[in-house]
């Protein structure tokens, strides 16, 4: 378990439930009807995010998320500081009655998401599980927060200035997030992301004792298609096996572009028949789609496990048989699913 990493998730908790704590606090006030109702609306939006850290905390005891930030002790120093001054503050609030002093306030519990690490925790969390996810709604209630505090004409341009560009960034990092473990071509993840994301989610399979399948794909003649249609041409072919990969898994499987023109899917509690229809279904859809235009086949090697019992070595061990059974498809004659 990343203990650094534990603390960092406890402070975001804390900060979270004071932010409820004052804006459910402001919502039953006696200031402005219409600025108390949106409050009450922004106390409702954290208990979400309270909902997401909370998650988030079972991911780390789990040990699923190790090693997924940079320089973690400084961000954690970083955060704390940022509490202290938030409990401050919020001592500040309760005596406050000016709208000037209400809105600084929640400026400051509103921006300490904008920093570039919890893009990376958004993003990582949204791969590995089902829990809902502020990457989904913080930007809308951002927005929402910086459009009430211009409505409320609040007379400090430095500070509307600093809100518009912290949003700005906050979307940068969100986008430069996504890079870090996206292949941009296929739309899936790429190899760091692939690997890092199947580990966690091995954990995560042993700690709920269920079973595991892997599946190796690869675009048959590829290195022809580039001499023959040019490479722009294989580039459409990377990006329509990648969303044609996307349709025919589920939600809670982990797709990526292992390298080149091989992807790899892993697929958490299945069976092997259905590892092996899944496979199937993958490579008829493909030839289906380029039938009219380009002869597109793919070889697909499957591997699959009742379940995990180290789970590092068995992901890796699992892409491992998965290869070499792709490769016995391609030994077979290509176009074909081997298990």
């Amino acid at each position: 378990m990343d203990e650094t990493l534990l603390k960092i998730v406890n402070i975001c908790i804390r900060l979270e439930k004071v932010a409820y704590e004052s804006y459910k606090s402001l919502a039953s006030a006696d200031i402005d009807e219409e600025i108390a109702r949106f409050f009450g609306g922004m106390a409702e939006e954290e208990l979400e995010h309270i909902g997401f850290w909370e998650s988030t905390r079972e991911l780390v005891i789990s040990g699923s998320m190790e090693d997924i930030l940079e320089e973690e002790e400084k961000f954690l120093n970083d955060l704390e500081g940022t509490y202290i001054v938030a409990i401050t503050l919020k001592e500040k609030l309760d005596s406050a009655s000016d709208v000037r002093d209400i809105f600084q306030f929640a400026f400051y519990l509103e921006t300490y998401l904008m920093r570039p690490a919890f893009a990376t925790i958004f993003g990582f969390v949204k791969n590995v599980s089902n829990i809902k996810n502020p990457i989904d709604s913080y930007q809308t209630h951002l927005e929402k927060f910086i459009r009430e505090f211009e409505r409320q004409h609040i007379d400090s341009v430095e500070l509307t200035s600093i809100a518009n560009i912290i949003f700005l960034l906050y979307k940068e990092n969100i986008e430069l997030s996504k890079l870090s473990y996206l292949d941009v071509l296929s739309g899936l993840l790429n190899r760091r992301g692939l690997f890092s994301t199947m580990h966690t989610v091995a954990h995560l399979i042993q700690r709920d004792k269920r079973s595991c399948g892997v599946i190796m794909l690869d675009i048959d003649n590829f290195k022809m298609i580039n001499d023959q249609y040019g490479h722009q041409t294989g580039d459409q072919v990377i990006s329509a096996v990648g969303s044609i990969i996307k349709s025919c898994v589920r939600e809670s499987d982990i797709s990526g572009r292992y390298g080149g023109e091989e992807f790899v899917i892993m697929l958490p509690d299945v069976s092997e028949a259905n590892l092996v229809q899944i496979a199937e279904n993958i490579r008829k859809r493909v030839s289906s789609e380029f039938k009219d235009r380009i002869p597109i086949t793919l070889s697909a090697g499957c591997a699959y496990a009742k379940n995990i019992i180290d789970p590092d070595m068995d992901v890796d061990s699992l892409v491992k048989r998965a290869d070499s059974n792709m490769y016995i498809s391609k030994r077979e004659g290509k176009d074909r699913v081997t298990i």
